[in-house]
């Protein structure tokens, strides 16, 4: 029998290399994401325009475009649920399977509905979630939920911002470490995973561009949801994190510090 030459050793070794390198490719191909395309028309098959579809459990979303078209990138490989609103129709539910790094078509049809009340109050129910003006209108609309402005904070005559959650269901305060000014506190949430989501004037604080404000002084007001189904649409974007790599709804509290001194004077 002939002994192996270098070349043959050389092409084995890369064979060798090829073969391990496959699983990893294969991880990788799943990973990529998929694509959701499609149209939306009506029972007679004209294209509705400006409906929301929206991917559940999800904050992917697209409105259609006047030929009832839209696309919705970067979603997870594997199976959705995707409904779609629009006024004037009963809104619609569709399952959809999402390989990866594919796209998948689709088409919704939406049937009419009867100008109600309660169908107006579904599409109308929507304040703006990027200026603290969103804090008077979600609270006329009497949602689920806390809402403190300046009067009902100086009621409270809390000194430190966590007091202020003191007698909250769904949340408790808890002295974190010692100081001198007494211990230094933080609210924890007592829901499902006890995750917690803080915003500031609608945005992530930042240490440097957006802080956390120190003392209810600071603020014009607080919205406070204790449970991820109390959150309003327009914020649920914002009540997503990570815990233990799942993509998880967590509660969510809005610190508003906009105009704060000019208007609890």
């Amino acid at each position: 029998m002939a002994a192996p030459t270098r070349q043959s050793t050389r092409a084995l070794a890369c064979g060798l290399a090829l073969l391990a390198l496959l699983p990893l490719a294969e991880v990788a191909g799943a990973q990529r994401p998929g694509v959701l395309t499609g149209i939306v028309r009506d029972a007679a098959g004209a294209p509705i325009a400006l409906a929301e579809v929206a991917v559940v459990t999800s904050d992917r979303r697209a409105i259609t475009d006047s030929s009832g078209a839209f696309t919705i990138g970067s979603l997870r490989a594997g199976a959705i649920v995707v409904t779609v609103r629009r006024l004037g129709y009963q809104p619609g539910e569709i399952f959809a399977e999402i390989p990866a790094g594919a796209t998948t078509r689709v088409e919704i049809v939406l049937r009419p509905s009867a100008a109600t009340l309660d169908t107006v109050r579904v599409f109308a129910d929507f304040c703006t979630p990027f200026a603290d003006r969103g804090f008077d209108c979600r609270r006329s609309r009497r949602l689920p939920g806390t809402f403190l402005d300046a009067r009902a904070m100086d009621s409270i005559g809390a000194q430190r911002i966590p007091e202020l959650f003191k007698g909250i269901p769904g949340f408790k305060v808890v002295p974190i470490k010692p100081s001198l000014g007494g211990p230094v506190l933080a609210v924890r949430s007592t829901v499902a995973w006890r995750c917690l989501v803080e915003m500031v004037d609608s945005r992530p604080p930042d240490p440097l561009l957006n802080p956390m404000p120190l003392t209810p002084e600071e603020l014009y007001a607080v919205e406070i949801y204790a449970t991820p189904r109390e959150v309003p649409r327009e914020l649920q974007r914002y009540m997503w994190k990570s815990i233990r790599g799942v993509r998880t709804p967590c509660p969510v509290v809005m610190y508003w510090t906009s105009g704060a001194k000019r208007k609890r004077t």
